[in-house]
């Protein structure tokens, strides 16, 4: 919904508050960048689990889904204080 807003124009930034837009965008970008990486993560503990049903194997790629969920939460932070700041 942020892009139909009139006040944005794609890559210009005369004002702060375009320039506060254009970051939430690029978070927004990156959290589904991270939520694509989570799911890729799951599928392979998913086939690693029914190939062999070892743990030890599937230890590293759930490690990386706890990290790239911490990363989204963290994201999602930034982009709520962002959010704040375009109505200050």
């Amino acid at each position: 919904l942020m892009l139909f807003s009139p006040r944005f124009v794609f890559f210009e930034y005369p004002d702060r508050w375009s320039v506060i837009l254009g970051l939430k965008q690029l978070v927004f970008g990156v959290m589904v960048f991270f939520g694509f990486g989570y799911a890729r993560m799951f599928r392979m503990i998913e086939k690693i689990g029914a190939a062999d049903g070892q743990s030890g194997n599937i230890r590293p790629f759930y490690n990386q889904m706890l990290l790239f969920g911490k990363i989204n939460v963290a994201l999602a932070i930034i982009s709520l204080l962002l959010a704040a700041a375009l109505n200050s």
